[in-house]
């Protein structure tokens, strides 16, 4: 038993000194492996995918590759950024100028087929406005007309501003003059600008000098924001002949005597003129009482200073207050009443009668005396048988003549205007 026990203690000895061997073998190959893997880790920050040595230089360059590329692709991000960028300013600079530009150089309207640039159009345009306060004056204001003030925002009549009235006013002068140009062309129509054009300038300097503004402005302000004395002087010219060969068209016209009496007996009240007598009455009863003492015009003449008002009676007295003649209808400013008594058909020499204006509650004792027409009336007549048929002829000229509106919006069609333009 003792030899086996003591066996026993020897194996147990060297069983205890294999396991601490074991423990260590294992403790070492624990290191070995930890080693290996930092090796490797080691092989793998220095060895490139293909098996090449990195070195320390080689990460720093390829970090700096890296960050080129990187600034690469935020340089061709700005740059692209910045060209979107120039790309609309230029867009919407681009838009601007052409919107500029069209409308200076954009077709305003097209007359009869042909394109009439803004420039033109605004000539006539403003011409219409000059004609229109020059035959108006102050009274312009009487129309709801106000040139100091937008034009598309004053009523005209109805819908229509007074923008739209001398829009159309232009068309119409353009088409008038594109006629009378042609026709004076066809008919060798021989005409010496130099003086009416000359003249024409001289008038827009003065005008310009007594408005106080430099003559491009005037020029400006008087016929539209692109007017200058070059750019209008073709349309000035064209105007001028036009306007020259419709006077020498006029003025040679002739009418027979049986043309003359048709036209004046159709017009009669508009020429013709009355020899009368008249004196306001306050008082109805006494206005009466006058009128039943009249017997002639001297008697009428007589009457005034009786029934006359007590502030006028000594101007009755001293002069012959009392008698009208040569008054046409236009003329006569008592009343719609006595001028409608004055000129009625039936009207005789020595009727006499009491009228009452109603608007205003005035009553006048008349004496009618005579109508006839005066040679002045009847050059006025025969002026104005040669107008309409002047206006007759021009209408036979654009008769047909088309117009539509352009690129430029100043112009809104009409109820005019021919269909499928």
């Amino acid at each position: 038993m003792e030899n086996w026990e003591g066996i026993y203690g020897l194996m147990e000895d060297v069983s205890k000194k294999t396991q601490k061997e074991v423990r260590e073998e294992k403790r070492r190959e624990a290191n070995r492996k930890a080693a290996a893997e930092n090796m490797q880790k080691k092989q793998a920050s220095i060895y490139d995918a293909d098996g090449k040595v990195v070195t320390s230089y080689d990460k720093k360059l390829a970090k700096r590759k890296e960050e080129q590329k990187k600034d690469k692709r935020n340089t061709l991000i700005t740059r692209i950024t910045l060209i979107v960028v120039l790309v609309a300013v230029a867009a919407a600079l681009i838009f601007a100028i052409g919107k500029k530009v069209n409308e200076r150089y954009g077709t305003a309207v097209t007359v009869n087929g042909e394109k009439i640039g803004r420039v033109e159009y605004d000539f006539y345009y403003h011409m219409g406005i000059n004609n229109f306060m020059n035959t108006y004056g102050s009274y312009a204001s009487y129309f709801g007309l106000d040139t100091g003030s937008d034009l598309s925002k004053q009523t005209y009549r109805g819908d229509e501003t007074w923008a739209d009235y001398f829009g159309v006013n232009a068309v119409e002068m353009i088409k008038e003059m594109r006629a009378l140009s042609a026709e004076a062309d066809k008919n060798s129509f021989s005409y010496d600008d130099t003086d009416d054009y000359n003249e024409f300038n001289s008038s827009i300097e003065k005008a310009a000098s007594d408005d106080g503004s430099s003559v491009k402005d005037y020029y400006k302000k008087t016929f539209g924001d692109y007017a200058t004395q070059s750019s209008i002087e073709s349309y000035v010219k064209q105007y001028l002949r036009a306007n020259a060969y419709y006077d020498d068209y006029q003025k040679n016209l002739t009418f027979s005597d049986a043309e003359i009496n048709d036209y004046y007996n159709e017009n009669k009240d508009t020429y013709d003129v009355v020899d009368y007598r008249y004196l306001e009455v306050a008082d109805l009863d006494k206005a009466n009482e006058m009128l039943a003492s009249i017997t002639d015009g001297s008697s009428f003449r007589a009457l005034c200073p009786q029934y006359a008002a007590d502030d006028l009676k000594s101007g009755y007295e001293t002069d012959d207050k009392s008698l009208a003649t040569g008054a046409t209808q236009s003329s006569i400013t008592t009343g719609a009443e006595v001028t409608s008594w004055l000129f009625d058909s039936a009207r005789k020499e020595g009727d006499k009668t009491v009228v009452t204006v109603a608007d205003d509650n005035k009553n006048y004792v008349l004496y009618f005396s005579s109508r006839y027409l005066t040679d002045a009336q009847k050059s006025i007549m025969t002026d104005s048988m040669k107008s309409s048929k002047s206006q007759e002829y021009i209408n036979s000229l654009i008769d047909g003549m088309t117009s539509q509106s352009g690129t430029v919006k100043i112009y809104e069609e009409t109820a005019g205007s021919a269909d499928g333009e």
